[in-house]
């Protein structure tokens, strides 16, 4: 009886890490396709300013062009390679073992680094495969998320440009609004970073 008992409280505590660890990425895949949308719908929504009613730069306008497209391609990039990860953490943690033996011999030892495909029954083994598959993949994904972000306001503040091409002063208004937004977003952006990496360096220190 204690052994069944030992071995559902594995399967259980299993589960709810690999329920976190999913939950993580869907916050950032949907994160990142609020972005994506949000750039993809200015891109192709809001109209060209006149070249002829206006004197307007078509280098910024082709910029401000390059940049939504830049921040809707990378947080599409994000937004499938967090779903990805978040897929293959489920995968793991449906099955008994991560190489599919279901054999005796395929559980002689529970996964590790030198058993990729030793059997996963409780958090800890979840935690490895973590450590092991998943985690400088779940790095990149934040890293090319937290860089997605500077561009996408300063985008927005070039939008400004775009939007209100008859009044100079609106335009430089806005710009200046996004400029003081990414300095407060640098300023944030490392201590929240340290902290999303720390769980994972201590594990390892």
């Amino acid at each position: 009886f204690w052994g069944w008992e030992k071995f559902w409280h594995g399967v259980d505590s299993k589960r709810r890490y690999t329920d976190e660890r999913v939950r993580q990425m869907t916050v950032i895949a949907e994160t990142s396709a609020l972005i994506a949308g949000f750039q993809m719908i200015m891109f192709y929504e809001l109209p060209q300013p006149s070249l002829t009613e206006y004197e307007f730069s078509s280098v910024l306008l082709a910029v401000w062009g390059l940049l939504c497209l830049f921040v809707a391609c990378t947080n599409l990039c994000v937004l499938f390679a967090a779903m990805i990860i978040a897929v293959n953490m489920l995968d793991a943690s449906s099955h008994e073992t991560v190489g599919g033996a279901t054999s005796p011999q395929g559980r002689r030892a529970p996964f590790s680094r030198d058993n990729p495909d030793g059997f996963i029954d409780d958090a800890q083994g979840m935690e490895i495969l973590w450590q092991v598959r998943h985690e400088k993949r779940y790095i990149q994904v934040l890293n090319l998320f937290a860089v997605s972000i500077p561009f996408f306001v300063i985008n927005v503040g070039i939008t400004t440009f775009v939007k209100f091409y008859s009044s100079t002063v609106s335009a430089w208004f806005g710009l200046s609004l996004a400029i003081f937004s990414v300095v407060l977003w640098w300023k944030f952006h490392s201590p929240a970073m340290e902290h999303l990496r720390w769980p994972s360096m201590q594990g390892k220190s």
